[in-house]
């Protein structure tokens, strides 16, 4: 397996870091549409993976993977000097993947429009992402990143976030200082996921899950772990398998279910919680109470932009346009895993 410095060092790092997660995101069919001969001299078919089956495609070499399929991921690409492969499934479109910083700008940025996500990505990822960012196109879409936008060029937010970082930071230095001093041995893997997902919480919904320095497991980190995992299973398999166990609710779509669950209750007991306090603010200001801080976590943020647009912030919104972020800590987490 490569080293993690021999990968970091590689000049396709850039593309890597987000392939595992986000090139599987585009689902595109191998045939084009071509106009004229012209055209047609002018198209580099992409080519697929050398060691496909010739009826089951690229399904056992993926299957075979499938427990170490970013790093898998990642090998290829770098054997292929991040140049562009093409995986097939029967009964699938193609799965294009790339490693190139180039293709991810033309991808998700000069011609969005093009690679929008189709209806396979959506029906995969749907139970686990719901209607956001990640898998939905057109208004929507562009509604949802015009907020997200908003929200990271926001002061509110920076200002925000600088305390609570250097607060886990702090923390995360007590933890390696006690194991030090107890001469112990720690899976640095799993603390720097948990200092990821402890800052994210507190910055995103304003909730401390203390994960660092209790050392137990918490509800939401377990499904988002969980669910991350067996959604990204899903692209690996038969549609009918996932499909067929999701019916029966039996085996990992039965935790998937189980894990939506957690997820939705801790995320919108978060939300509930902002909507309350902004509640609570509005009534203490008609009654011409003095106010306390403001909350600048970004659920609140999202809920106060309301006051500035004027357009109604829905709960359910609010949620669809965290979810995604979620996702994101989880991806950056499990591309610590590679090498």
């Amino acid at each position: 397996m490569l080293s993690l410095s021999n990968i970091l060092t590689h000049p396709v790092v850039v593309g890597l870091l987000v392939a595992a997660a986000g090139a599987t995101l585009l689902s595109i069919s191998n045939s084009y549409a071509i106009d004229s001969d012209d055209d047609e001299e002018k198209v580099k078919p992409i080519p697929y993976l050398p060691g496909g089956h010739p009826i089951l495609g690229h399904t056992l070499l993926m299957a075979r993977n499938l427990d170490r399929f970013q790093d898998w991921l990642v090998e290829t690409s770098v054997a292929r000097n991040g140049e562009p492969f093409v995986l097939r499934q029967p009964g699938k479109n193609d799965w294009l993947f790339s490693a190139r910083p180039e293709d991810f700008e033309q991808i998700l940025k000069v011609h969005f429009d093009t690679f929008i996500k189709g209806p396979q990505v959506r029906e995969l990822l749907d139970d686990f992402m719901g209607e956001n960012i990640v898998i939905i196109n057109g208004h929507r879409w562009k509604f949802q990143r015009k907020a997200l936008v908003n929200l990271f060029t926001a002061k509110a937010l920076r200002d925000h976030m600088t305390p609570i970082v250097q607060k886990c930071a702090l923390a995360l230095q007590r933890v390696f200082a006690k194991a030090a001093k107890e001469d112990g041995v720690l899976d640095v893997h799993h603390i720097m996921g948990r200092f990821t997902l402890e800052t994210f919480a507190e910055i995103e919904f304003g909730a401390q899950l203390g994960l660092l320095e209790s050392g137990k497991d918490h509800a939401f980190e377990t499904a988002i772990d969980d669910a991350n995992h067996i959604s990204l299973e899903r692209f690996a398999v038969p549609m009918w398998v996932w499909k067929l166990k999701r019916w029966l609710n039996v085996g990992s779509e039965r935790r998937l279910r189980q894990d939506m669950e957690a997820i939705s209750t801790f995320v919108m007991g978060c939300i509930s919680g902002a909507i309350e306090r902004r509640k609570q603010r509005q009534e203490a200001a008609a009654r011409g109470e003095p106010l306390g801080p403001v909350a600048k976590d970004i659920v609140s943020i999202l809920l106060d932009s309301e006051d500035t647009t004027g357009e109604p912030v829905l709960p359910q919104d609010v949620y669809n346009i965290s979810l995604p972020e979620c996702w994101l800590a989880k991806t950056q987490r499990e591309m610590q895993q590679v090498g």
